[in-house]
């Protein structure tokens, strides 16, 4: 039989019975708003209820949806969605549309406006800070930014503050992307390397690489003070006017001047220097001295990352900018003691290197007169008894020149 039938179509009984096709969502759907009779959310994680509990409502006031957060101290952070169904509470996250959180108070004061957290617990503990301004935040992180129903900032000042870390800052982006497609009047994002630098001293350190309005806080920072950081920190973004295909990128935030100082006061020096002499970027200065440093450094230390792990103190620095800006001459100039060593190395090395080479020759030169002699030996043991006796001689000559060579 033919090989073909194998590739027939499939009749009604055999797609019935395959698993290509998902089956059908029996679940309940999420019950919005949420009823009175409803009752406590119930919903636990490893047994525990939630420490603090969030809820997202509509423009009237009646509650949708919530989100709940497991916190322990040492312990990671959870945080899950629910909704209310015929069903009970399940912990998933409602369909979309998504509403904002805070969503009836910013329908009472449409005028008023607005700074955006990642997440309702930092909204809600920051209103104390901005009391002119509206807190609100939207549910689902950055994956979620196109989920949400950002209508009601439609011509609104939109302020956002996210996360010191690189989820924040891809939190931002995306944020800012949606809010040019919902028709926002106006952009700023706090910009964090711009917060005062003793209020990042006042946050423990673990801490600093994701810091954000809560942990301000909770360090004792007053909310007049924080208020006024924030809007010292702030940045604005372009707003796209007019027709035309949506940009495939978020604009590109303004560029902060390099921190320089945050080098020290030797490399922040020399690089100023550098700087100043090349006629180069104070920022390309300082990138060349900060691999030179991470040269020097990486044969003398090992950095340990927050895990345990032990990895070489090295650092991958890339330059980019049009030539003639004067990248080699800064790298020149930041590598000049680096030469100098090197040549003071070379120095030290090169008469060593030739009586290396001096006494190897003379070894070598030995080496192999040995190797002949013991040749010539094995030779002789299998020589003819009427040979060995004029061999012999000769081969005892040959062992006193050899030694006297040797002695020599």
């Amino acid at each position: 039989m033919s090989g073909l039938h194998q590739f027939a179509p499939l009749t009604t009984a055999e797609i019935a019975a395959s698993r290509i096709f998902r089956e059908p969502d029996t679940r309940a759907a999420p019950i919005m708003p949420i009823p009175h009779e409803a009752g406590e959310c119930d919903l636990r994680f490893d047994g525990r209820k939630p420490d603090e509990k969030y809820w997202f409502r509509d423009a009237a006031g009646a509650v949708l949806f919530g989100e709940l957060q497991w916190r322990r101290l040492g312990c990671d952070k959870h945080v899950r969605p629910c909704v209310y169904t015929r069903d009970g509470w399940r912990a998933e996250a409602p369909a979309s549309p998504r509403a904002m959180f805070n969503l009836d108070k910013l329908a009472a004061a449409q005028d008023a406006l607005v700074i955006l957290f990642e997440g309702p617990r930092k909204a809600t503990r920051a209103a104390s800070c901005f009391s002119r301004t509206l807190c609100s935040a939207f549910a689902g992180g950055a994956n979620a930014a196109k989920q949400i129903d950002f209508s009601p900032m439609r011509g609104r000042a939109v302020t956002l503050w996210r996360d010191a870390d690189e989820a924040g800052a891809f939190w931002q982006s995306a944020t800012i992307e949606a809010l040019q497609s919902a028709g926002v009047g106006s952009i700023r994002f706090v910009d964090p390397a711009r917060l005062p630098a003793h209020m990042w001293e006042l946050v423990p350190e673990n801490k600093r690489d994701k810091l954000d309005v809560v942990d301000l806080i909770e360090a004792g920072v007053s909310p007049e003070a924080i208020g006024e950081a924030a809007e010292s920190a702030c940045v604005s973004v372009p707003i796209s006017v007019g027709s035309g295909p949506t940009p495939l990128a978020a604009p590109v935030a303004p560029v902060t001047p390099y921190p320089v100082d945050a080098l020290g006061d030797v490399l922040a020096g020399a690089a100023r220097a550098i700087a100043a002499k090349v006629q180069c970027a104070n920022a390309m200065a300082a990138q060349s001295v900060l691999a030179v440093a991470s040269l020097a450094a990486q044969a003398l230390a090992d950095v340990r990352l927050p895990y345990g792990q032990t990895r070489p103190l090295s650092l991958y620095c890339l330059t980019v900018a049009a030539s003639g800006d004067r990248k080699s001459s800064a790298d020149l100039e930041a590598m000049v003691p680096v030469r100098m060593r090197e040549k003071q190395l070379r120095e030290a090395y090169e008469p060593l290197a030739k009586d290396y080479a001096v006494a190897r020759a003379a070894w070598h030169g030995q080496r192999q007169q040995l190797e002949r002699c013991k040749s010539d030996a094995i030779q002789i043991s299998v020589m003819p008894d009427w040979l060995c006796e004029s061999h012999s001689v000769a081969a005892s000559s040959m062992a006193r020149a050899t030694h006297s060579v040797v002695v020599t």
